[in-house]
């Protein structure tokens, strides 16, 4: 009789409860399938859904690092950063989905700790680790492809990211050092992009912190020896070094009655606190608003958020909004802004919310009385004003004397600011009658052309 030992029988089946368990990541996830999915939730994410959306797509997040597959990471990530820079209306929310991500990932790996102390995933295939490769890639391809516009949604999308501490300084160096270099070749747009890359980080709580590792304010300073600079670049660049040395964070309380009730610098009972300072809390309020609607409604860049801007305010307080709006635009020496808030008086809606109590010419004409102060800082604030006010149906009559009313006699800066207007309006003419040249050139030689245009 053979031993136990020696015996040659087969052991007998696992019972079924001790059979290894199927795992979700043993199905390899379907990239197609997953992309349009992604794609199709992130149509549809609003501020209303965002919640709901977000989860979705965070579990998307979990299932492929559980998966582990780089392909499938790769175009997860890809998707959705793509999204945040083509999407400049609502890059808010692409920042806050790639920081809701982040976090439902931190718990499921917490969730496994919990199960295997020592369970660490792979660092180098996670969502954190392949967005912080993007940044120097995505802004190298914008410059090869040419597309000014992506690369300016591009910086401020990496400006978000960069306060939110998605990217870490050190993913944003090279970036940062490429746009100051064409900025020191003479790049217009460079330092416009420079610009809206520090601005989001200019109001982080830490700000300080940010501008010191990336050595901002020593980087500024050695451009700005570079010689025959444009003058347009300088004072963006002096303004941004203003800017930097002294940042001014964002308040992380709404009003000072807030501040004052968490730091209990006053009684309970009121005594300390005269009623007097309540008109000054409520205008602080509203001024701390119309700063905080002006700069999303420039990275938006959407009529429609401006347009539900004046319908939240009152019709007395709407020319603090506007006078908000113009003031960034001097501030920012930027042509682009200065047609963009022009082109608000064009609106049906908008035209119809200023008319109801003069908002407009209200914030003009305050903007155009303390222009003799401006242009000490800002030297091309006239082309600027003239730039929004030529985007305007106001006829050049209305507009002279609007100027001449507003504007105080002393100095030149009314004469300026009167001969900027007629260059615009000259130039408009020549625009208009280039355009005309050409479509009489173009029904000229084509009879054909000539004939069916004419009918229409």
């Amino acid at each position: 009789m053979s031993s136990p030992s020696s015996s040659t029988t087969a052991p007998p089946p696992l019972p079924a409860a001790m059979s290894p368990r199927w795992r979700p990541w043993s199905v390899p996830v379907d990239i197609t399938r997953m992309t349009r999915e992604i794609c199709g939730l992130l149509n549809r994410v609003t501020r209303a859904n965002f919640d709901a959306v977000s989860d979705r797509i965070a579990r998307w997040a979990i299932v492929i690092e559980a998966d582990g597959s780089r392909a499938a990471l790769d175009t997860f990530v890809q998707t959705v950063f793509a999204r945040g820079v083509r999407d400049p209306a609502r890059m808010e929310l692409y920042v806050a989905l790639c920081v809701r991500i982040i976090d439902e990932l931190e718990g499921e790996r917490n969730l496994w700790k919990r199960v295997d102390l020592y369970h660490v995933g792979n660092p180098l295939c996670s969502f954190e680790t392949v967005i912080r490769l993007m940044p120097s890639a995505k802004f190298q391809g914008a410059l090869v492809s040419g597309d000014t516009d992506n690369m300016l949604f591009l910086l401020v999308f990496l400006g978000e990211l960069l306060v939110q501490g998605i990217l870490y300084v050190e993913d944003v160096q090279d970036v940062l050092g490429a746009v100051l270099e064409r900025v020191r070749k003479g790049d217009g747009n460079a330092a416009i992009g420079l610009r809206r890359f520090l601005r989001p980080v200019l109001k982080a709580f830490n700000a300080i912190h940010i501008l010191n590792s990336l050595e901002t304010t020593q980087k500024i300073q050695y451009v700005l020896q570079t010689p025959g600079l444009p003058n347009m670049i300088r004072y963006i660049l002096l303004s941004l070094l203003d800017q930097v040395s002294y940042p001014q964070p964002s308040d992380a309380f709404n009003s000072s009655q807030e501040r004052i009730e968490a730091y209990g610098f006053l009684s309970d009972d009121g005594a300390d606190s005269p009623m007097e300072m309540d008109d000054e809390i409520d205008m602080s309020r509203l001024l701390q608003s119309c700063r905080e609607r002006a700069t999303i409604f420039f990275v938006r860049r959407s009529h429609s958020y401006a347009e539900q801007a004046l319908l939240d305010l009152r019709p007395e307080h709407r020319h603090y909004f506007f006078q908000q709006l113009i003031s960034d635009v001097l501030h920012h020496h930027d042509p682009a802004e200065a047609r963009l808030v022009g082109s608000l008086w064009l609106l049906e809606t908008t035209h119809r919310l200023c008319e109801e109590d003069h908002a407009f010419l209200r914030a003009l004409e305050a903007e155009l009385f303390a222009l003799p102060d401006t242009v000490l800082d800002v030297p091309d604030a006239c082309h600027l004003v003239a730039t929004i006010l030529h985007e305007t149906p106001l006829d050049m009559q209305m507009l002279e004397s609007l100027v001449w009313q507003s504007i105080p006699p002393e100095g030149k800066v009314r004469e300026r600011m009167l001969g900027e207007l007629r260059t615009r309006e000259l130039e408009g003419e020549e625009e208009e009658q280039s355009r005309r040249n050409r479509f009489d050139r173009f029904v000229r030689d084509d009879p054909s052309s000539s004939t069916s245009a004419h009918a229409f």
